[in-house]
């Protein structure tokens, strides 16, 4: 039994160090329209769809971002929102990716 369980300790521990984090799928920038009222709300919900897995960890990815409402969009400007995933493990190193979201006159 004993050996059993240092059986079982080890193929956890390397399953856990082939940890890898990745994108299910990647972020990308994208642009909002200016004085649109609802970008605030535009851009939290993309943000809830950013989602990661964790390979060789049995707990899923945790993704995190460091948005927050500036309050007022001017048309011309350029927000840049740091998006992080990490495994819960403990083993891989963080992934991270920026993206841009530019306010836009695209109406005619």
């Amino acid at each position: 039994m004993k050996k059993l369980f240092i059986l079982a300790l080890f193929f956890l521990s390397i399953n856990m160090i082939n940890a890898q984090v990745t994108w299910d799928v990647t972020p990308v920038s994208f642009t909002l329209e200016c004085d649109d009222s609802s970008n605030d709300t535009d851009i939290e919900d993309y943000l809830a769809t950013i989602t990661a897995s964790v390979s060789g960890c049995a707990n899923a990815a945790i993704v995190d971002w460091d948005y927050s409402d500036p309050g007022d969009f001017s048309c011309g400007d350029v927000i840049t929102i740091e998006i992080t995933a990490e495994d819960d493990c403990g083993v891989e190193p963080t992934i991270t990716i920026d993206i841009d979201v530019t306010i836009d006159d695209t109406t005619a």
